[in-house]
């Protein structure tokens, strides 16, 4: 049986240079696919579709929308185990980083993620707090929590490229 060939619309050479650009995407080119990284996955352990270098791999011969619209790079735990382990340094963990930020900016985001990003875009958090938690923490001793500065989360958001998931302005 022969493998079938890449359709040329799914492969953009230049995705390479996209990630090489994002931080933690500058050590992309290093690897030689030896699959440390993903030997010492966790996450792969448990995760079949989950293989930090085949994932390098795609990002390198340009499997862009592949990669981005696929909830594979978001089941990173970010253990640090690839990053730690990598004979060539490329920071697996890092690039998988980088790959999210593309992602996010061009409104690739799990819904998971993006009830999350609305919460702290709404309310400052990902959960509200109330005076009944407030006056549970005051039972306890502890100080009530203090009010968030939503517009300066609304503006982190922003700069994080999550405008593409965020709730529009009214």
């Amino acid at each position: 049986m022969v493998a079938e060939k890449p359709s040329p619309k799914r492969i953009d050479p230049a995705f390479k240079n996209l990630v090489l650009k994002e931080e933690g995407g500058d050590h992309l080119l290093r690897c030689y696919a030896c699959g440390t990284c993903s030997g010492g996955c966790p996450v792969a352990e448990l995760e079949a579709t989950f293989r930090p270098h085949e994932i390098i791999r795609m990002s390198i011969f340009g499997f862009k929308d592949e990669l981005l619209s696929s909830n594979v790079i978001w089941l990173c735990s970010f253990c640090y185990n690839c990053y730690e382990r990598c004979p060539r340094d490329v920071k697996p963990a890092m690039v998988i980083r980088a790959l999210r930020n593309i992602a996010a900016r061009q409104g690739y985001v799990p819904n998971g993620i993006k009830m999350i990003a609305e919460s702290v875009y709404k309310i400052g958090r990902v959960t509200e707090i109330t005076d009944f938690e407030n006056e549970a923490r005051a039972d306890l001793g502890l100080p009530a929590v203090e009010p968030v500065d939503i517009e300066k989360m609304k503006k982190v958001l922003k700069k994080a490229g999550l405008e593409k998931v965020l709730p529009k302005e009214e």
